[in-house]
């Protein structure tokens, strides 16, 4: 066999390995550290679903901050600093 024929071989091949699904593309694994107690009671409330579906409901819960809402807080928080001021 001659050994120039053979350049080029060898080494990691880019696009190997199984493909992500779409669904698992944007997870990311974490470990998560519960005593036997706590980590009975995770399971008893429903382990991920449960958790992924409290996670839900608090991005839900909580207005996105934008411009004007930081605007608007910002002057509500003048007037009662002047408020103050004046007693």
């Amino acid at each position: 066999m001659n050994p120039t024929k053979l350049t080029g071989r060898g080494g990691p091949g880019r696009g190997q390995g199984r493909k992500p699904a779409a669904a698992d593309a944007l997870l990311k694994v974490h470990a998560l550290r519960l005593s036997d107690p706590d980590w009975k009671e995770f399971e008893l409330l429903g382990g991920i679903k449960w958790l992924r579906a409290v996670l839900a409901a608090s991005r839900g819960a909580r207005p996105a901050a934008t411009l004007a809402n930081t605007a608007a807080l910002r002057a509500a928080l003048i007037a009662k600093i002047q408020e103050l001021e004046v007693e």
